[in-house]
């Protein structure tokens, strides 16, 4: 009988505590907004051949738009140069998850590819993280999951 009451009394004490007004639910955090202007840098993994080393690092002028949790990356040549390229994908919290090629000829002769899914990390300045593909530079390649990136905001 004891340990009824014990188990009746503990079930009162649950039933106030759950019916209580305080408000300290949890709540699911809010997804961060990223949408802006911003400078891309991707730079080649340290273990790519030294013939990718005229074009380890490429900038471009980058325009995230969000919708959501949905994420587009529109990419120019800082340089004015004819560029191809865009990466779409998902902000899950505070990570930005995207796919796509961007395409440029730099220098005016070799072509430059980029073409993978970078993931990365969101903070106040922009988001950093890696960059797992292919990229080519004239006749070189590297195919990497530890090449990186940055965005900074303009």
């Amino acid at each position: 009988m004891r340990s009824l009451s014990a188990i009746a009394i503990g079930m009162m004490v649950l039933g106030t505590t759950a019916c209580s007004d305080d408000d300290e639910s949890p709540t699911a955090p809010a997804d961060t907004g990223i949408a802006g202007d911003y400078r891309l840098a991707i730079r080649a993994s340290g273990t790519c051949s030294p013939d990718l080393d005229a074009g380890r690092i490429q900038e471009f002028d980058a325009t995230i738009t969000q919708s959501g949790t949905d994420v587009a990356v529109t990419l120019s040549s800082r340089q004015g140069l004819p560029t191809e390229g865009a990466f779409e994908g998902i902000l899950d919290g505070s990570t930005m998850h995207v796919e796509g090629t961007v395409n440029v000829v730099p220098d005016g002769s070799r072509s430059y590819e980029a073409s993978g899914t970078l993931i990365g990390s969101v903070a106040t300045a922009g988001i950093n993280g890696l960059f797992e593909g292919t990229i080519r530079y004239g006749d070189a390649a590297c195919s990497a999951l530890n090449h990186d990136f940055g965005f900074v905001r303009d």
